[in-house]
């Protein structure tokens, strides 16, 4: 699959919101139409993602020498590729927030506020809605909760050390290590749950 963006526009996430809203929330995203993307390419597996050919080696060789990364920033979890910061499908954000889960509730007090709005914000990432899903009034329920979301969860990270050191760390084990193969196996899975293809 090629995704192509539309002319006069630029592909750098950075300078082109629409093009970043695309990559974010796929066919779901209001911006969509305008980008020549197969959203229902051949083959199977390319169905709903965008294919960017980004990446200077083989997709397992640049992941397995670390250069790739998961970041947070304000809210947000995106993809790092040396200039290249990617946003990813905010639903997968649960595999961060909830890796790990138990042991911060353990060290929690059981009338943790911050534990909670963190617990809560996870089940309001379950209930939000697919990035295939097109309909106009659900593409809207989609924009609206994912930036309440992100405004909860830069909050709470704000106000709570234990919240954002546990974040850090999440994030840290997801980038993996270079001389451990399989530690990079949960950011191939989160990736790949992206439904971005580099």
């Amino acid at each position: 699959m090629w995704s192509a963006v539309s002319n006069h526009m630029s592909a750098t996430p950075a300078e082109n919101l629409w093009w970043s809203d695309v990559l974010e929330n796929g066919p779901g995203s209001p911006h969509a139409a305008y980008f020549d993307i197969n959203w229902h390419p051949v083959k199977e597996e390319l169905r709903n993602r965008i294919l960017l050919p980004i990446l200077g080696d083989q997709y397992g060789q640049v992941l397995e020498s670390g250069e790739l990364k998961r970041e947070y920033r304000e809210g947000a979890f995106c993809l790092r590729y040396y200039q290249s910061l990617l946003p990813i499908d905010s639903r997968t954000y649960r595999m961060i927030l909830t890796h790990g889960l138990p042991a911060l509730r353990e060290a929690q007090p059981n009338d943790s506020a911050e534990l909670r709005e963190l617990e809560s914000i996870v089940t309001a990432l379950e209930h939000l809605p697919e990035r295939t899903e097109t309909e106009p009034g659900i593409v809207a329920e989609r924009q609206r909760e994912n930036e309440v979301i992100k405004g909860r969860l830069r909050m709470l990270t704000e106000r709570a050390a234990a919240v954002a050191e546990f974040i850090r760390r999440n994030v840290q084990e997801f980038n993996g290590t270079p001389e451990d193969p399989h530690s990079y196996d949960l950011l191939d899975k989160l990736l790949d749950r992206g439904r971005v293809i580099c």
